[in-house]
């Protein structure tokens, strides 16, 4: 039988991962990304693999572990222009502005 206290821990787990896969998928470009418009530091591209990409049903099931809906959070990260503050890990505005770029790359790298 699992415990609470098990379940809370698990629970923070997943949410730190979600939180760094933000943080990740929000890295400033370098100047060979912007000038190619591509993803290609690995925690970025990593990052949008597991929000948007062919890891996406692994996110799904971490955010459906929360509680909450994946698809929902996707959409928030995309349109949110204010911080992001989730158990006092704070996502800079600046940060979501170049995930949403990062993400126009994915999508437009992988015709999505």
């Amino acid at each position: 039988m699992i415990h609470q206290e098990e379940i809370d821990c698990y629970s923070r787990l997943f949410l730190g991962i979600i939180i760094q896969a933000v943080q990740d998928g929000g890295m400033k470009p370098t100047k060979d990304e912007k000038a190619t418009q591509t993803n290609r530091l690995s925690d970025a591209k990593s990052a949008m693999e597991y929000l948007f990409g062919c890891d996406k049903h692994v996110f799904a099931h971490h955010a459906a572990l929360l509680g909450a809906d994946a698809e929902q959070i996707r959409e928030s990260l995309l349109n949110r222009v204010q911080p992001l503050v989730v158990c006092n890990s704070e996502v800079s505005a600046e940060r979501l502005r170049m995930l949403r770029i990062r993400h126009r790359w994915y999508q437009r790298r992988n015709h999505v």
